[in-house]
């Protein structure tokens, strides 16, 4: 009778780290759902131009297109390595890839209304 060892399940890690890093992005685009509401209020009450609320949403845009891009970029990697699982890396590559494209359209199409706005 052998005894085999029991042999540890094969992870991807570069995998998990890009579906961490989306469910980070994804908690920070629902703080951001939030703050739409809250913060022009508050903008408001203190006096503050509206002009400053859309350089918060313009910065908070580009922190996310960071994020999703980082967690598309992990996902691809995971995806790309030999004998090791997809299933995570996938999710973390569509997840990163679908908030990437959300993420870029709230920084470029709020500018461009603006212009169209003006004339």
């Amino acid at each position: 009778m052998t005894t085999e060892r029991p042999t540890r399940p094969v992870r991807n890690r570069i995998a998990v780290a890009g579906l961490v890093v989306a469910g980070v992005a994804v908690l920070v685009r629902l703080g951001t759902s939030a703050l739409s509401v809250v913060l022009p209020v508050l903008a408001q009450r203190s006096g503050a131009p509206i002009s400053s609320i859309g350089a918060a949403f313009a910065v908070i845009g580009g922190v996310l297109l960071v994020l999703h891009l980082t967690a598309a970029a992990l996902g691809l990697a995971g995806v790309l390595l030999p004998n090791r699982p997809r299933g995570v890396a996938g999710a973390a590559l569509g997840v990163g890839c679908a908030g990437a494209l959300t993420a870029l359209a709230d920084v470029v199409v709020p500018p461009l209304v603006g212009a169209a706005l003006q004339f």
